[in-house]
């Protein structure tokens, strides 16, 4: 059984994992100055999107052996757009978050520690 520690700090405070990076906020304006360097929030934001889409393709186009899906991608706002219903893709419903499952040759579900499971076995492999 897991033990929860209650909050110390009342609000956003007490989710702080102990004392805040000065150096990590001295940063913040290199990455201020990166983001404006490409395009700025609105162009980032496009290309996340873009990529979120690419990979949402990519992984509704993969096959098992017998035909079935690899990947079964939730979210109704990636339907309309990339499964033939007509209709653009709406950001205001849907960002560049991909949620997915990923199924067996049976269609039954994998799930995430067998998944950990298996990358954790090819990253050892790969290692060696």
């Amino acid at each position: 059984m897991f033990a929860v520690s209650p909050r110390r700090r009342p609000g956003a405070a007490g989710f702080e994992d102990g004392t805040i990076s000065f150096a990590a906020v001295a940063a913040a304006r290199h990455g201020f100055a990166l983001i404006d360097r490409l395009g700025g929030f609105a162009a980032v934001a496009r290309h996340s999107l873009g990529l979120a889409q690419y990979l949402t393709q990519a992984l509704e186009s993969l096959r098992h052996g017998n035909g079935r899906p690899v990947v079964i991608v939730y979210g109704n706002a990636w339907s309309s757009a990339l499964r033939g219903g007509g209709g653009a893709f709406c950001e205001e419903l849907q960002g560049p978050t991909v949620a997915f499952n990923l199924l067996r040759r049976d269609g039954s579900f994998v799930g995430y520690a067998e998944v950990g499971a298996q990358s954790h076995n090819e990253a050892k492999k790969k290692q060696n």
